[in-house]
């Protein structure tokens, strides 16, 4: 301390006071001591000033975006930064620089009592959101693109987020809140085409987090039954014990899930024939007496190859009158080979499961996704770059229309568009061609493994997430009573 005096010390008040002093100071008196050193801070340099009150905004950036909280932040100046709710209370105003009984700046605002809320049904409340973004006007096409689509350009790609503040665009009066009645108008779920292993399906109206959860469901959580429990008997085969079991439990077996039930979780040894399915597999392995030593083994050997129809299925219980048809679903799976004198005998259980537990369980070899490609023509490609457009696309989307004086690149079949980029690979065609994906609007492709239909896994997917939502509604449910 190079001065001081009784109130002062280089520009900072500083009180000396003994700690019995202090101890006794109630939170009224050490807030109106905070208040009384604020009102006696020292003017701040401009440049400090606009530092601490101002964020500056240039051509490429924006500086001093954060507000300066600590307390000391500039106390070499003397000045004290420290918070004071005094002066919070003072300094915090609310203005409405315009109103109407319709609208705020472009924003439908209510004035209505905590009790006229109170009384509000779900209902009513979803009448009032509904009626806003009826109003809502129609938003420039530059804004719109970026609200629903994703700009895919020759290096990267743009807006890839969904814009989800309610606010976002409240400045061109655009309400963007998540609406349930709109939710529901615009959800459409389409099937495009559908096999007995493949389906493709559109879904629009939903965003990735929704579409995400739908994968994962069809591909973890849709339970199916097969090869659990493998006995081995004898495997005088090449083919380890523990290899030979794993390449029976991925058998897709022919059965309906939805028939069976799962197994007891407290006494899972306790089988009966709702929750179990027994197969057994007896081969064994001998030459040919017909047969030369010189042929090969498919005819010199019988039984040389182990397939999957080479499971047989043996009911228990009631199974027999009640089911029908439980095999494998492909019959031509190669399970193992045998040499001459080699033998197998198995006996395996079938059980009900999930992909969530083991890759076996799982109805689907792949299930995915992608957004619906948008393909804009900004400026014709005519003759020659016509061709030459149609002939870059590897997909076949671009096809050329004849106008009798001139030959025209037209858009064929965006849906088939990968987004690779070769048509906006030239720098002069970038600024001609803009590619787009639409942001609500998935592309689903369910390849089934054949235990179930692709229609039922997407069906089965569905019910599995309402359950999940009412199992979550029930569990606020119970918080809010507890």
């Amino acid at each position: 301390i190079m001065s001081v005096s009784d109130e002062d010390v280089s520009g900072m008040n500083i009180e000396s006071r003994s700690s019995d002093e202090m101890s006794t100071d109630s939170p009224k008196s050490k807030s109106s001591r905070r208040t009384t050193r604020k009102a006696k801070n020292p003017e701040l340099p401009e440049r400090i000033e606009d530092r601490r009150t101002r964020m500056l905004v240039n051509s490429d950036s924006a500086l001093h975006t954060q507000n300066v909280v600590a307390a000391s932040a500039f106390s070499h100046l003397g000045f004290d930064n420290s918070f004071d709710i005094e002066e919070f209370k003072e300094e915090l105003k609310i203005e409405i620089m315009s109103v109407s009984d319709e609208d705020v700046s472009g924003m439908n605002i209510e004035s209505r009592s905590s009790d006229e809320m109170s009384t509000d049904s779900p209902k009513s409340k979803s009448s009032r959101r509904t009626t806003r973004k009826a109003k809502n006007p129609e938003l420039p096409e530059r804004i719109e693109d970026r609200r629903t689509r994703m700009l895919v350009n020759s290096d990267s790609a743009l807006h890839t987020q969904n814009v989800v503040a309610a606010s976002a665009f409240s400045h061109l009066g655009f309400d963007n809140s998540f609406d349930i009645e709109e939710f529901k108008e615009e959800l459409k779920i389409e099937i495009m085409s559908v096999s007995d292993e493949e389906m493709i399906v559109d879904v629009s109206g939903i965003d990735a987090a929704i579409a995400n959860t739908f994968r994962r469901i069809m591909i973890a959580e849709v339970p199916t039954v097969t090869i659990e429990r493998v006995y081995i008997t004898e495997n005088s085969s090449k083919l380890p014990d523990e290899i030979l079991a794993h390449r029976l439990g991925l058998i897709p077996i022919n059965v309906d899930p939805r028939k069976w039930d799962y197994r007891n979780p407290e006494d899972p040894d306790q089988l009966t024939d709702r929750d179990s399915i027994v197969f057994e597999l007896r081969v064994a392995c001998e030459k040919s007496l017909d047969a030369q030593d010189t042929d090969p083994d498919d005819i010199r050997l019988i039984n040389s190859k182990v397939y999957s129809k080479d499971l047989t299925w043996v009911p228990q219980g009631e199974q027999d009158s009640k089911y029908d048809d439980i095999r494998p679903v492909h019959d031509d799976i190669l399970l193992c080979r045998l040499g001459a004198g080699q033998e197998i005998d198995i006996t395996c259980y079938c059980f009900k499961g999930i992909g969530q537990d083991h890759a076996k369980f799982s109805p689907v070899a792949t299930a995915t996704y992608r957004l619906l490609p948008e393909i804009e023509i900004i400026e014709e490609f005519v003759d020659e770059d016509a061709e030459a457009l149609v002939k870059k696309c590897p997909m076949n989307v671009f096809d050329i229309e004849d106008l009798g004086t001139e030959k025209v690149a037209v858009v064929k079949d965006a849906r088939n568009c990968t987004m690779c980029r070769e048509c906006i690979r030239d720098p002069e065609w970038e600024k001609k061609i803009q590619l787009k994906r639409v942001k609500n609007h998935f592309i689903f492709q369910i390849e089934a493994v054949g235990m179930l239909h692709p229609k039922d896994i997407f069906l089965e997917a569905v019910k599995v997430l309402m359950k999940k939502l009412e199992d979550l509604k029930d569990n606020v449910e119970e918080l809010k009573s507890a």
